[in-house]
């Protein structure tokens, strides 16, 4: 019975790991994981909460991606493979393309953005430029981070607009 439940609590806490090593505690980057965008010369400032990277081990298939926060949804396809070694270098100055739709194969979704006093708007591409990695924890509850400059081009109800910014987001790999 011993070894069973020791089984038990050993695959929750792969499961709360995710693929990275690592984890537990809080995250002292937390503060800093935002999407901040100019829009019309005024700065929003919104609330990251996840980029989750799915990993392949097939090279021909690239690593997707699936970043949320608590009005932003941005989904793509990496441009470099970050692999089981969490090499997240392998992104910089590459512009990380945003698409329309994609994402998680199995709750694939629709990105989009919501700034305050907004109604929901639909992002029909964009450009995520990665250029500093900070924390040195890995996993779901770790503090790794990717900040970088990010541009989205948003239907509105005037039409398409583009947006510029900083996002600074707390990375997971999944595989």
């Amino acid at each position: 019975m011993r070894a069973f439940c020791l089984a038990i609590a050993s695959l929750w806490v792969l499961a709360s790991l995710g693929c990275s090593s690592g984890g537990g505690g809080t995250s002292s980057s937390h503060e800093a994981w935002t999407l901040t965008l100019t829009r019309d010369g005024v700065e929003h400032t919104l609330d990251t909460e996840i980029m989750n990277i799915f990993l392949t081990e097939d090279e021909s298939y690239p690593e997707i991606f699936d970043m949320r926060g608590t009005a932003f949804r941005l989904v793509g396809e990496l441009p470099a493979s970050v692999g089981y070694e969490e090499n997240f270098e392998a992104l910089f100055a590459k512009a990380v393309k945003i698409d329309a739709e994609g994402g998680d194969p199995r709750e694939a979704g629709m990105s989009f953005l919501q700034l305050p006093g907004e109604s929901k708007w639909r992002v029909v591409g964009g450009t995520w430029v990665p250029e500093k990695r900070s924390g040195k924890m890995e996993g779901l509850d770790g503090d790794i981070t990717l900040t970088g400059r990010i541009m989205l081009q948003v239907e509105t109800g005037a039409g398409v607009e583009t947006l510029t910014g900083i996002l600074s987001i707390h990375v997971v790999t999944w595989g």
